[in-house]
């Protein structure tokens, strides 16, 4: 018996990492495999080597066959790296165990609140004093963000009061706010929060994603000088609205 203790060759540790779903509409290859063509075509810096996982979510009646092993060697094909699905049953999930992709959990949507016009009136309890590291989790930026600069409010709202130029990246758990142009891309609720939104005064943007819905600048509205917006998720689809 020797008195040294060797040293552990890992250690298991919990991470929050950003992941990009691909939404699916429908189960057909070749259309996908068109779209991601175009897709890349528009960012392909963006997608280089990009984990990607398969929302099941609004497949319509999804079979049991699903050609996982064909999805996943398509996206391998492209530079993408599948690592997932979202959605579906439990035979689903056994199948997409096979083709080697991880079963990820869907997060629970949180119950939409009742109209209290008829509520009973209720004592307002008294607000307790929040700590300073809990009080606030904005993160607020006031220099541009230039191509190439990545910047990420995790577990919070980000504000940037500046320019965000092409080839940057603004990622927030929470809300994202530009009070300047949004040029380049933009991630909001990027842990699932599908009721996180992004507001700017002036958008043309590269990409813009909500909990992992996205959608690209050729897609987006065209706006007027000036005009303010707002990007929230509707009915499973990102909806770009003038507040002006």
């Amino acid at each position: 018996m020797t008195d040294t203790i060797e040293q552990a060759a890992f250690e298991l540790k919990g991470g929050l990492f950003t992941l990009t779903s691909l939404l699916l509409e429908k189960l057909d290859t070749q259309a996908i495999e068109a779209q991601i063509i175009d897709m890349i075509a528009q960012s392909p810096k963006f997608f280089e080597n990009a984990p990607i996982v398969l929302d099941l979510q609004h497949v319509a009646g999804i079979p049991l066959d699903i050609p996982f092993k064909e999805i996943r060697n398509l996206l391998q094909k492209h530079g993408l790296v599948p690592v997932g699905i979202k959605g579906g049953s439990t035979k689903i999930h056994r199948a997409a165990a096979q083709a080697g992709l991880a079963i990820l959990s869907v997060p629970k949507k949180k119950p939409i609140a009742e109209e209290t016009a008829s509520a009973p009136e209720v004592a307002v309890p008294t607000l307790k004093p929040t700590s300073p590291e809990t009080a606030n989790k904005t993160k607020v930026i006031t220099q541009p963000v230039r191509s190439g600069q990545q910047i990420y409010a995790k577990g919070g709202d980000l504000i940037v009061i500046a320019p965000v130029s092409r080839g940057a990246e603004i990622v927030a758990d929470g809300h994202i706010h530009v009070y300047g142009p949004l040029r380049g891309r933009a991630l909001a609720g990027a842990q699932g929060d599908e009721s996180a939104q992004i507001f700017c005064q002036s958008l043309d943007a590269e990409l813009v994603s909500i909990a992992g819905i996205y959608t690209q600048h050729d897609n987006i509205q065209k706006q007027r000088d000036g005009e303010l917006i707002r990007i929230r998720i509707k009915e499973g689809k990102l909806s770009c609205d003038s507040l002006s």
